[in-house]
């Protein structure tokens, strides 16, 4: 009896200890699974962008709830704001509270704010040597803008001369609309129709000598002074393209809009270089990223928004009238003699002046 009882209790013994081997190892298993998996996550955590260290962009623009590029932006600034994890913050402070646009230009310049959305011809206030873009009728459709500017050289040479003065580009070349010419006194079909008109220009010497030439009389002005100018007969007419024409209630005083053409702008995301240098390169990839992505939809917005303003200025009941030929003729000629005067293109480079009075102008 007491033999079969020390065998149970040995077999008992064997099968506990075995039970103990088999449980630890088992344990022993999934620690190390465990401990694999977290250094695989400690890994990848310590190679995500929301680990890098925080940054704050300010991001300034003077554009409205009422202009084509402000969903863009707010898309931009909220999607890479949480792409990042929170440690890229991008504060967007648009309406023009930083002031005008040569204030938003000059605060990137100096690293005052990362960002801004800026036109060409804002930027030229501040950097005079790249005002060559807004030449008038140098890109008289958007397919020659998009050949010879997005895609071709004087694009890189814009983008050349902004790094060269300490502005960087994210992103792609958007459009900021041909501009046209609107007025309260008549059809613009000819050159007699422009004859005495008193229109607003921007106070730049280049599109008050356009604007002379074309027998105009050129009245420079800030964009935030023109509706009450309209209101007031100040001015008879402006030359602003069909969004900003309609988001800043200029149709309101003007019956008639011409599509001249006469001159191209383009918009950018503008970028403190240093502000961009001191980003982690994760950072740096993901912003450019969001910049390429949001900008490509801003150019399709901005190009889908102009049919929309159009038809419903046309609704209000402004006339919106093609060009004649013979007008377009007349606008070139004026255009080219702009081109041709030393003294407006003074402040441009030579290598670039050449090239544009060799190969744009025709005869």
């Amino acid at each position: 009896m007491k033999r079969k009882l020390g065998n149970v209790f040995l077999i008992c013994l064997l099968l506990a200890m075995l039970i103990a081997v088999t449980a630890c190892g088992g344990s022993g298993g999934d620690e190390n699974a465990g401990s694999d998996e977290g250094d695989a996550g400690n890994a990848a955590d310590s190679g995500s962008v929301a680990d890098d260290p925080g940054i704050v962009l300010h991001f300034g623009s003077a554009v409205t709830p009422q202009d084509a590029a402000y969903p863009a932006i707010i898309g931009f600034a909220e999607e890479l704001t949480e792409a990042s994890g929170g440690s890229i913050e991008v504060v967007t402070d648009l309406n023009g509270v930083l002031g005008s646009d040569r204030d938003i230009t000059e605060a990137v310049l100096n690293g005052d704010i990362a960002m801004a959305f800026m036109a060409d011809i804002s930027v030229a206030s501040a950097i005079p040597e790249v005002g060559f873009v807004n030449l008038p009728y140098l890109f008289p459709t958007r397919e020659d803008a998009i050949e010879t500017y997005y895609n071709g050289w004087i694009g890189e040479k814009y983008r050349e001369l902004l790094e060269q003065n300490g502005l960087k580009i994210v992103g792609n070349f958007m459009e900021s609309d041909f501009r046209w010419m609107s007025n309260s006194k008549r059809p613009i079909q000819s050159a007699e129709d422009l004859a005495g008109l008193k229109m607003r220009v921007p106070e730049v010497p280049m599109y008050v000598s356009f604007f002379t030439k074309l027998g105009c009389t050129p009245v420079g002005m800030g964009i935030n002074e023109v509706a009450a100018a309209l209101q007031q007969k100040v001015i008879d007419g402006q030359d602003n393209g069909p969004i900003i024409t309609h988001s800043r209630g200029f149709h309101e005083f003007q019956p008639y809009f011409t599509k001249t053409n006469h001159a191209y702008a383009c918009t950018n995301f503008i970028m403190n270089p240093a502000i961009f240098d001191s980003m982690t390169p994760q950072q740096q990839e993901l912003l450019l990223e969001m910049a390429d992505k949001w900008t490509a939809q801003c150019q399709e917005d901005t190009i889908e928004s102009v049919d929309i303003k159009v038809k419903q200025m046309m609704d209000s009941g402004m006339e919106v009238i093609d060009v004649t030929p013979e007008l377009d003729a007349f606008i070139k000629k004026c255009a080219q003699e702009v081109w041709a005067d030393d003294d407006i293109c003074k402040n441009y480079p030579d290598d670039v002046m050449e090239r544009i009075r060799s190969e744009f102008a025709t005869s």
